[in-house]
C-alpha cells in the first residue's frame, strides 16, 4: 500500500529522547514500517465497498432487465397465441 500509518521522524525522536541506541531505533522503525504497510485504512475500505456496491448494482440491474424482457416476451407470446 506504500502509505506509512505513522510519522517515522517523530518515532525516532521519541526513541532518542529515551536514550535508545541507534541500531535499536533503526530496527524498530524498520519493523513498524513493514507492519503498518499491511494495515488497511478506512479510506481503502470505503473505496473497496464503493466498487463492490457498483458491481452488485450493475449485476442486479442487468438481471432485472433480463427478467423483465423475458416476462414481456412470454406475455406477448401468450397474448398472440393463447388468448386469440
Amino acid at each position: 500500500m506504500a502509505t506509512t500509518a505513522f510519522n517515522a521522524h517523530n518515532v525516532i525522536k521519541r526513541y532518542e529522547k529515551a536514550d535508545v541506541p541507534k541500531k535499536q531505533i533503526d530496527a524498530h522503525v524498520e519493523v513498524l514500517v513493514e507492519v503498518t504497510d499491511e494495515l488497511v485504512t478506512k479510506g481503502h475500505l470505503d473505496l473497496k465497498l464503493e466498487s463492490f456496491e457498483h458491481k452488485i448494482t450493475d449485476k442486479l440491474t442487468l438481471r432485472f432487465g433480463l427478467m423483465l424482457s423475458g416476462t414481456i416476451a412470454v406475455l406477448t407470446f401468450l397474448e398472440q397465441v393463447v388468448f386469440k
